[in-house]
């Protein structure tokens, strides 16, 4: 998912965790909540890859778009699998 931080700065990870999986988050305003555990993340600390926070997804901004390259979304489908 994409969302907006505080700064302006787009914040780009997977819905699923390492700890939880691939329950998801949900969003309420600037925080992001955990469907599994209940942990809030502000929406400013999504991209840090510690506790329960959703997988941080590294991307480039080419013409206005967001471009997540494939490989990105791969090296991280043991998510789904491994639950």
């Amino acid at each position: 998912f994409l969302v907006t931080a505080s700064d302006g700065t787009i914040k780009s990870a997977l819905d699923a965790c390492r700890i939880c999986g691939p329950m998801g988050f949900e969003q309420f305003e600037n925080t992001v909540v955990c469907k599994r555990c209940g942990v809030e993340a502000e929406i400013d600390d999504i991209g840090k890859d510690e506790s329960c926070n959703p997988i941080p997804l590294e991307y480039t901004i080419s013409s206005g778009f967001v471009v997540i390259p494939v490989q990105n979304f791969l090296k991280d489908m043991y998510i789904w699998t491994d639950y």
